[in-house]
């Protein structure tokens, strides 16, 4: 067994701090997650002026708040079977268009955007039109917007 040590830290300091310190890890160090205990591993947390190494996080539940830019290719089209419901289901308010085309792997599909003055809809359908996931996102197209009722809809998952 691994020795652990307890150290109390306010709930909103530590959650900021590991935002800032998930960032500046990815950039340097490599982190690690092991889905079957739900360990998130971090190098080093700097919070407080105080440094911690190998921070050992347990995920008991969590959601995808943004997915990274540069993560991989996005397809000009959504092949058959690229489209899921785990994908569908990581699509998040707030997230960007950029960011839901790298989550999904393909580009949204043109000629199915539809603009008005209160939101814009985004569509992702495969190339054999079997699935596709709709997203509305604010007005401007950027953004992900929950207008109550719900902010995505889906067919053929």
């Amino acid at each position: 067994m691994i020795p652990t040590t307890r150290i109390a830290v306010p709930a909103r300091a530590l959650i900021a701090t590991l935002a800032l310190a998930w960032a500046n890890v990815a950039m340097s160090q490599t982190a690690s997650y092991d889905g079957s205990t739900r360990y998130l591993t971090l190098p080093s947390v700097t919070t407080g002026g105080t440094t911690y190494s190998n921070v050992v996080i347990r995920l008991d539940s969590f959601s995808i708040i943004s997915v990274g830019g540069s993560g991989g290719s996005v397809a000009a089209t959504c092949s058959p079977g690229m489209l899921t419901l785990a994908k569908f289901n990581a699509v998040a308010a707030g997230m960007t268009l950029a960011q839901v085309n790298q989550l999904m792997g393909c580009q949204y599909y043109a000629p199915q955007v539809v603009r008005t003055t209160l939101f814009t809809e985004y569509v992702w359908v495969t190339t054999d039109a079997a699935a596709f996931i709709e997203v509305t996102f604010d007005p401007s197209g950027s953004f992900v917007q929950d207008i109550g009722g719900g902010f995505k809809f889906s067919s053929g998952l």
